[in-house]
């Protein structure tokens, strides 16, 4: 359909956004998620590996050599461009 999106995490509370979107008493966005047609086609940007930030049913902390080796998968991809 070529629609684009993206993602606002700031509306956390945000009194402008309550305003604009005219929001009832004790409604409180909590994120954005904003869908259009974009004018351009940006590039896909590398992001850290969805097994070091998806977790099924618990969640669990990673090790100092899982959340490196992740980096380094994301920032590799990055290089390559």
């Amino acid at each position: 359909m070529g629609l684009g999106s993206v993602f606002i995490g700031s509306a956390l509370a945000n009194i402008r956004v309550i305003e604009v979107l005219k929001l009832p008493r004790g409604v409180m966005p909590i994120s954005l998620l904003c869908i259009g047609y974009p004018r351009e086609e940006p590039p896909v940007r590398p992001r850290i590996p969805l097994e070091a930030v998806l977790f099924a049913d618990s969640c669990r902390r990673l090790s100092r050599e899982e959340l490196r080796s992740a980096v380094k998968l994301m920032n590799e991809k990055l290089e390559e461009g």
